[in-house]
């Protein structure tokens, strides 16, 4: 994992900011709709459709929530055993 630092002090930074945005230019209409379809889909049918998607997107085939579940013993191990720069990027992006 790379995480950029700009500085609006670098010669090159709208140049660089631009690039790290670009992906807006490719994201279009029909990735909103989609997001739009299944945040409505989550809304009505809640569970279910949480299931439905988990299938659909991450090939997990579960009967319940509950399955998707980590218990915090196997989160703690994960948390463990990443590298310290992609555990400080994480704790950078949840403050």
């Amino acid at each position: 994992m790379n995480i950029n630092r700009l500085s609006s002090q670098q010669p090159d930074f709208q140049s660089r900011l631009e690039r790290l945005l670009a992906w807006e230019t490719v994201s279009d209409e029909s990735v909103s709709k989609t997001v739009s379809e299944i945040l409505a889909a989550v809304k009505a049918d809640g569970d279910t459709a949480v299931l439905k998607y988990s299938r659909r997107f991450d090939g997990l085939v579960v009967d319940d929530m509950a399955e998707l579940e980590m218990p915090r013993s196997r989160l703690q191990q994960a948390h463990e055993n990443i590298d310290v720069e992609q555990r400080e990027a994480l704790q950078i992006a949840a403050d």
